[in-house]
């Protein structure tokens, strides 16, 4: 380093350099609060001491998923124009993370969602029964925020069994997105995933591919279909092009032929269901909200553009932030009088 560096005053360093210097601080406190919960999670979970048993020790969600990654690329060799086609199209998708709860859970432009573990530390009421025995010895994840994954812009359904305030998070926002960087995915409920909906939202397909479907969710909630960061997206594209090569010609090009956002969701969410994790908790001013009109709430609401955070701004995140909203993962909501 230089005399000249060295010696640089505060007033001397560029914003660009600030802006940086924050950006990198802060992506690496987010990979240290996720360190726990994941060894938690490979130490505790069943389901993932079943895996190692079979596989080898995971060091850590980002090495599973390039493994799973490798290993996916590997078996589906070359893509045919059509499967490269939606490849391509799907990464440039615009997707969001989304968020239920049963009351609304901003205050001063700003939303904060907590794990269950992290709602129990810190005294937060909530209903235990979205938890069930089962997750926690399976999985072990309750040290994570949950999502849902959702392509294009517009919501796609108003309410769930978790409540009707929906908090949608835009992927590619740098603000967001740097925030999920070391989040990870499930393309299923990885204890009891549900039969999927592709007939419902896809309909006119033969049944023999419904069912061939509906028989792999089994195979796509295990921890070989699971990726991490920057990785998710296409980690779900190249699944849905080997879940696809299973059925039929036709099927396969009307599921692969999405022309819209709309149409790559069903396509989506109908083959999977996919959990997004966040280790402990989400601060962030960047987001949408959706009422549920017919519960007679107020109208939706996006907040303005925010300012690039601050040093105080990561330290603050890094802590568990402010104590002024509260929010829950979308396995654990809790009462509105907890925000009082």
């Amino acid at each position: 380093m230089t005399d000249e560096k060295r010696n640089a005053r505060p007033a001397d360093i560029s914003p660009e350099s600030l802006d940086r210097f924050a950006r990198k601080t802060a992506s690496a406190l987010r990979a240290r609060v996720a360190e726990k919960p994941q060894r938690d999670m490979f130490d505790k979970g069943e389901l993932w001491r079943r895996h190692q048993r079979d596989n080898g020790q995971i060091e850590a969600i980002d090495k599973l998923s390039r493994a799973n990654l490798a290993r996916l690329r590997a078996n589906l060799k070359r893509l045919n124009p059509l499967e490269y086609d939606f490849v391509t199209k799907f990464d440039k998708r615009p997707f969001y993370a989304t968020h239920f709860t049963p009351a609304e859970r901003d205050r001063d432009g700003e939303t904060t969602l907590y794990s269950r573990k992290k709602l129990i530390e810190k005294g937060i009421t909530f209903d235990l029964s979205h938890s069930q025995a089962a997750d926690l010895a399976e999985a072990a994840n309750d040290d994570y925020v949950f999502f849902s994954l959702e392509c294009g812009r517009t919501p796609k359904k108003a309410s769930s069994r978790f409540g009707d305030v929906l908090y949608r998070f835009d992927l590619a926002s740098s603000r967001v997105g740097s925030r999920f960087e070391h989040a990870w995915l499930s393309l299923n409920d990885m204890v009891a995933p549900p039969d999927n909906t592709l007939p419902r939202r896809v309909p006119g397909l033969p049944e023999s591919d419904y069912r061939k479907v509906n028989n792999a969710v089994d195979v796509y909630n295990k921890p070989t279909y699971v990726f991490s960061g920057g990785s998710m997206m296409v980690g779900v594209a190249l699944s849905i092009v080997e879940l696809t090569r299973d059925l039929t010609p036709d099927s396969q090009r009307k599921l692969l032929s999405a022309l819209s956002d709309d149409d790559t969701d069903k396509t989506l969410n109908g083959l999977f269901r996919p959990e997004l994790k966040l280790a402990r908790f989400l601060i962030t001013d960047k987001f949408e909200k959706h009422l549920d009109e017919t519960s007679g709430a107020a109208p939706p609401s996006l907040p303005p553009t925010p300012a690039s955070p601050t040093y105080m701004d990561i330290l603050d995140a890094y802590h568990g932030g402010p104590s002024r909203g509260s929010d829950s993962d979308s396995a654990s909501n809790y009462s509105q009088d907890s925000m009082e």
